[in-house]
């Protein structure tokens, strides 16, 4: 699985891509790269989720000597995915095997404060970066509001706390993720830090 859920809801499905799940989507997609603010033809892959009623599509693109990743919801037909600028971006297409990863903007390694934005001029995302190393990255709905705001440390593209906001930009709950070489582990706590969710996915490498 690529970084489904280390990208689905911070940057793919939230920022850059003009479409929601459809069950009558095309396969003949349209892909608006931000960086050379042209079309293009990348490869890509897509992954059915049955029971959630939805299909992914994982967009490689070039970054550097990297191949950044971007995942989205598979649009509609006739709708554009527009490929963000940042990018979490590898020395492999599958990313459990890659030995070099990097957050980068277009082919500029992301270092200190990063921010790209929606066409319409609001702010879309904005991350802080320690040489390549995600620290925080915050996305916003199209009108500008916070939505979420995860949290990254160590050497991995896996966050370990994301704040989720609701549509004030008020704090609506808070999840704390735990890896282990199997599972991904997710608590989810209300604003008032009580439990309410505990939910275990498996890791697939």
């Amino acid at each position: 699985m690529k970084i489904v859920f280390s990208l689905i809801c911070l940057l793919a499905l939230q920022f850059a891509c003009f479409a929601q799940s459809d069950e009558n989507y095309s396969q003949d997609f349209v892909f608006y790269d931000s960086c050379s603010e042209s079309v293009i033809i990348p490869e890509y892959e897509l992954e059915a989720f049955p029971k959630m009623n939805y299909t992914l599509i994982t967009v490689f693109v070039k970054r550097g000597d990297l191949i950044g990743h971007f995942v989205a919801s598979t649009p509609a037909v006739g709708d554009t995915i527009r490929i963000p600028k940042l990018l979490f971006a590898f020395d492999n297409k599958n990313e459990f095997l890659a030995k070099k990863w990097c957050s980068m903007f277009c082919n500029t390694v992301c270092d200190g404060l990063q921010t790209e934005y929606y066409p319409n001029g609001n702010l879309g995302v904005q991350g802080h970066f320690d040489n390549g190393k995600p620290l925080e990255i915050k996305t916003y709905r199209e009108n500008g509001i916070l939505v979420t705001q995860a949290f990254y440390k160590g050497e991995s593209p896996d966050f370990y706390k994301v704040n989720y906001f609701d549509e004030n930009g008020d704090l609506a709950k808070y999840q704390l993720y735990t890896y282990t070489n199997t599972q991904t582990i997710i608590k989810s706590y209300n604003v008032d830090g009580i439990l309410i969710e505990t939910e275990k996915r498996e890791r697939e490498g």
